[in-house]
């Protein structure tokens, strides 16, 4: 394992149009990961790497296209309706199938991740990705598996 963080991106043309807005706003912060990450811009493509070989180099690249389920409402009122139904105690799955149909929506992604192992240089990478987050919104969705107190700094 590792620590790794995983994009999935909706909407690829309106994250290729954030993209130089964020790299411009990144390179603001490029000299708080001079001691930490090797860094490298070349227009909109990008690789956030350790200079000490932890974990993986980091790149907007993509691996596969997935379907995954994107909420059609806030979780809060879907969380509500799933309490209402006590879908933790439903075994028919045609409840369980229509309630994630009328709550959530199928979409196609594109779907990267880079293994950070929580190095020195995933700070370089997670303000990166909130970067990417915030100009592109809805288009990308950010994970992690690890926790997200560790995002702390990168905020």
């Amino acid at each position: 394992m590792g620590y790794s963080h995983y994009w999935f991106v909706l909407n690829e043309n309106d994250v290729n149009n954030a993209l130089p807005t964020v790299i411009n706003e990144y390179r603001k912060y490029i000299d708080y990961f001079k001691d930490v990450a090797d860094i490298n811009i070349n227009g909109n493509n990008i690789s956030i790497s350790s200079p000490n070989d932890e974990g993986e180099t980091f790149t907007l690249r993509y691996f596969d296209n997935l379907e995954v389920y994107v909420t059609k409402y806030d979780l809060p009122r879907i969380f509500e309706r799933a309490r209402r139904l006590k879908l933790y105690t439903i075994n028919d799955d045609k409840k369980v199938k229509s309630f994630i149909r009328k709550n959530f929506r199928k979409t196609k992604a594109k779907f990267g991740f880079v293994k950070t192992n929580l190095g020195d240089y995933d700070i370089a990478v997670t303000t990166f990705l909130a970067l990417l987050k915030f100009y592109a919104g809805d288009a990308v969705i950010i994970r992690t598996d690890g926790d997200n107190d560790t995002w702390y700094d990168t905020f």
